[in-house]
């Protein structure tokens, strides 16, 4: 009877997480005024979606999340755990894309180094007229 609950349990959680896996994302475009000129969503990778739409340009797409995770083996079902376990798995996702177009000055691309580690401490300012980051004015 205990193996039925566990396994139903299991498949309850799984059924659950199964739910949290689709994201959508919502890609907006800018024209050089700063007026919105077109909002699409995708279920795509937003990395891969970025990258696709701004051939060519300089991109710096930035990443930190974090990922939770559930694992059941109800008792009886492993040698390595006869009386089952129950595992929470937490992990951070910090990823850092970077493209350049071929005919980006190099002076530029170096400053970028200040650009991606004030975005990962979110101290980066986008406007109109460029992108700062942290103290720089």
């Amino acid at each position: 009877m205990m193996r039925i609950i566990m396994m139903s349990l299991s498949f309850l959680f799984a059924a659950a997480a199964a739910g949290c896996a689709a994201t959508t994302s919502t890609i907006s475009k800018y024209d050089a005024e700063g007026r919105l000129t077109r909002v699409s969503e995708t279920s795509q990778s937003v990395v891969s979606s970025v990258v696709a739409s701004t051939k060519d340009k300089l991109v710096l797409v930035n990443d930190q999340s974090m990922a939770i995770g559930l694992r059941a083996l109800p008792p009886g079902s492993s040698t390595d755990a006869p009386s089952g376990t129950l595992e929470l798995l937490f992990g951070r996702n910090d990823r850092v894309l970077l493209t350049v177009p071929p005919a980006m000055p190099a002076a530029t691309v170096k400053a970028m180094a200040s650009v991606i580690q004030a975005s990962r401490a979110g101290e980066v300012n986008v406007s109109a007229t460029g992108i700062t980051a942290g103290g720089d004015k």
